[in-house]
């Protein structure tokens, strides 16, 4: 077969870059934590697609397998994680590594680790590349996306209005117990800062 391009994805820029080397001719694989992430990906000639947590072990096993021209990081900005263990795999690899990453708004975004995202199903596949308790504001409305998956579904915490049909909603999508917090707002900087330390939040 022919070299190929290795892009770790879950990003548009990951998507983009895919079909614009797809297109030049250019053979890639795109590695994608969800099934989500695998959906998004357009049939594409020269394209192949590989679904799954890797750990840092694996990802070098991978590497080590396929015949790669060069590693490309197109994760999500906040997935350090995800990096981390992509650079940890490369530490004695001859492969160049290139990180693709969106330019935020400006410096102050990047720096208070603010993101924005088009839909809750992108943010919930974002969140996927995280680890540590997540509050989810959003409402319970939007539960469903985000408890899906038993990664992001055993790390919540919901806060939603204490109405019976928002904890009935809770409960249908697994969210029960502790990991509901029934509050009406509005919500002081003090609450907020209590409750993200009482539950040891890492994502809001």
């Amino acid at each position: 077969g022919m070299k190929q391009i290795l892009i770790f994805s879950g990003t548009t820029e990951g998507r983009s870059l895919a079909e614009c080397l797809c297109r030049s001719g250019i053979h890639c694989t795109v590695c994608v934590a969800t099934e989500y992430g695998e959906q998004v990906m357009d049939k594409l000639e020269g394209l192949t697609v590989r679904q799954g947590r890797m750990t840092a072990e694996e990802m070098k096993d991978f590497m080590a397998e396929g015949d790669f021209l060069g590693v490309v990081d197109a994760t999500h900005p906040f997935a350090t994680v995800v990096s981390e263990n992509i650079r940890q795999s490369m530490k004695d690899s001859h492969l160049p590594y290139l990180r693709l990453k969106r330019n935020t708004i400006n410096g102050f975004e990047q720096e208070r680790d603010i993101y924005f995202f088009d839909s809750n199903e992108t943010c919930a596949a974002a969140l996927e590349d995280t680890e540590g308790n997540i509050l989810l504001t959003t409402g319970s409305k939007e539960l469903a996306v985000y408890s899906k998956s038993e990664n992001l579904r055993s790390r919540i915490y919901a806060r939603v209005l204490p109405g019976l049909e928002s904890i009935t909603l809770c409960h249908e999508n697994g969210i029960t117990g502790k990991q509901i917090l029934a509050l009406q707002g509005p919500f002081s900087v003090e609450l907020n800062e209590a409750i993200i330390r009482q539950y040891a939040i890492r994502c809001m």
